[in-house]
């Protein structure tokens, strides 16, 4: 299982998602446009989707893209948001 964590700069329009799986790392940067985002990215070796909406409640969804993977079963994933301001 990978745990995500969503980290939010609004100020700079940046989020960073950093994955731990077996006390491993890896983390994914990028920007944002607007207030409603989608975007992709991999982690080891998966192919996820997320989404961000930046609202009066911010909301943060990552989705495994595969079906066929071992994350199936988990297809929405767990993520800790957190707005730095």
């Amino acid at each position: 299982m990978i745990k995500f964590k969503a980290v939010i700069h609004p100020f700079y329009q940046e989020i960073k998602i950093t994955g731990m799986k077996n006390m491993n790392e890896e983390t994914f940067e990028t920007t944002y446009d607007c207030l409603d985002e989608w975007g992709g990215f991999e982690m080891f070796g998966y192919t996820f989707d997320y989404h961000f909406l930046y609202d009066a409640e911010p909301e943060f969804y990552i989705e495994a893209v595969d079906p066929h993977n071992d994350l199936a079963y988990e297809w929405k994933q767990s993520v800790k948001l957190i707005i730095e301001i």
